[in-house]
Formats: C-alpha cells, sequence, structure tokens
C-alpha cells in the first residue's frame, strides 16, 4: 500500500511538472516538499507530505525498491500496525532531522522512512538473534548493514542526497525497532 502511494503521488507529480526524470522544486513545494521556513511558519503537514513526494524516476524506483526489499520482512517480523507506526514515525524524524541538517534545503522522499525500516531490521535481528535460523540472521545483518553503510557512503560523496532523513530516520528506525521486536 505504501508504494502505490508513493506511486500515485509520483504520477501526479510527474504529470504536473512534465517531467518524469526531475519533478521540479515549484511543483514540489506546491505539494507539500519539506522546507524548513516552511514549516517554521506553520506548515508542519509538509513533513508527513514529503514522504510521499520524489524527486524524479529513479528517486522514487530506489527508495521503492529498498522499501519492497525490507518492508516485507519487517512488516512479517513487527506486524502491518508496527510497521505503519516505524514508517511514519521514522520519516517524520528523518524529516525534522533533514530541517536541521539543512535548514535551507527544498527535501522529498522516502528515504528517512525507508532508512527506519532498515533500522528497525537491524534492531530486530540484535535484539532477538535466537528467533530465526543463525543462517538467516547472519544474511539479514550484513546485507542490513551494507544498505546502510553504502547509502551513508553514497550521501556524503554525492551531492543532493539528503544524509539528515537518512540519520534521523534510521536513529528512529532503531529505537523504535528495539522497543518493538518480540520473538
Amino acid at each position: 500500500v505504501l508504494i502505490a502511494l508513493n506511486a500515485l503521488v509520483f504520477v501526479a507529480s510527474a504529470g504536473m511538472s512534465g517531467n518524469l526524470m526531475q519533478i521540479s522544486s515549484p511543483v514540489l513545494l506546491t505539494l507539500g516538499a519539506n522546507h524548513a521556513p516552511l514549516v517554521m511558519q506553520g506548515e508542519v503537514w509538509r513533513l508527513l507530505a514529503a514522504m510521499f513526494l520524489h524527486g524524479g524516476l529513479l528517486h522514487i524506483g530506489f527508495n521503492m525498491f529498498a522499501l519492497y526489499q525490507a518492508g516485507q520482512i519487517v512488516e512479517r517480523l513487527f506486524g502491518a500496525r508496527a510497521f505503519l507506526l516505524l514508517y511514519l514515525a521514522a520519516g517524520l524524524a528523518g524529516n525534522v532531522a533533514s530541517m536541521w541538517w539543512n535548514p535551507q534545503a527544498v527535501s522529498v522522499g522516502a528515504s528517512g522512512a525507508v532508512f527506519g525500516v532498515y533500522g528497525a531490521l537491524l534492531a530486530y535481528v540484535r535484539a532477538q538473534p535466537g528467533s530465526m535460523p543463525i543462517s538467516v540472521f547472519n544474511q539479514i545483518r550484513s546485507s542490513t548493514l551494507a544498505f546502510i553503510g553504502y547509502s551513508l557512503f553514497a550521501g556524503f560523496a554525492l551531492p543532493g542526497i539528503d544524509n539528515g532523513a537518512h540519520v534521523g530516520g534510521l536513529v528512529a528506525g532503531l529505537a523504535l525497532g528495539y522497543g518493538l521486536a518480540q520473538p
């Protein structure tokens, strides 16, 4: 459902922008991009709306692929309601961290929420290692750490990537994941 919502919002924003590869900043701002000056003036709804907006086809493609990969596992481990809570809380935390990290940026994307999903997965395998076969545990832990490490490295190495949202979502996902992890 989350992937479908993101896709629908992307199709609408691409239609408004007239470009699949790069959605213009004015369109993103109109639809609810995270921008600290506007949020601080009372447009707090942007913290939620920005999680469903993406800057282009590659942006949404990478985010939704990562969400699909980890999301189906995390939803099974935590349950649908807890998964939704994790996703939304991590996305909100990521957007707040993004405002603090770079207050002048126009920020969009589900990556804070996606990092939260990966953080919750990492927390689960650390909190409940005996709840799955060791080979599965090792594979999930390795692939999760590789995703987090590579993505954070890329965020520092490449311009235009919002590592504030990544780190904020990851921290929220870790905290919530530890709190919600049950065998």
